[in-house]
């Protein structure tokens, strides 16, 4: 007979990134590089960017979902990898969560 005590772990604690919306606390930067843009840049660079943000606050895996000036595409990938975040959180532990989020870079 079936233990009927038995609990499905949670699936947003394993090791997959849960969706932003089904965690209590989302991630938060608390800390990101300098973009270094060329001193001769004009405009700004608007950049859609998808990545997941760790359990211990890092991002991994950032690819850009949409920009206005694809040359600088590996510019805001390295700004990016730069971010440090306060995890997002569920039932009190850190999660990781898949984000999507605008840079917007300017001199």
């Amino acid at each position: 007979m079936a233990d009927e005590s038995y609990e499905t772990p949670n699936p947003l604690l394993q090791d997959r990134p849960a969706d932003l919306k089904d965690v209590d606390v989302k991630p938060t930067i608390i800390r990101a590089g300098d973009p270094k843009l060329p001193i001769d840049f004009q405009g700004e660079i608007n950049a859609v960017v998808s990545f997941i943000v760790t359990r211990e606050g890092r991002p991994i895996g950032p690819h850009i979902d949409k920009t206005n000036h694809p040359e600088y595409n590996p510019l805001v990938l390295s700004f990016v990898n730069t971010f440090e975040f306060n995890p997002a959180q569920y039932d009190g532990e850190s999660v990781a969560v898949r984000v999507t989020l605008p840079v917007n870079l300017s001199n």
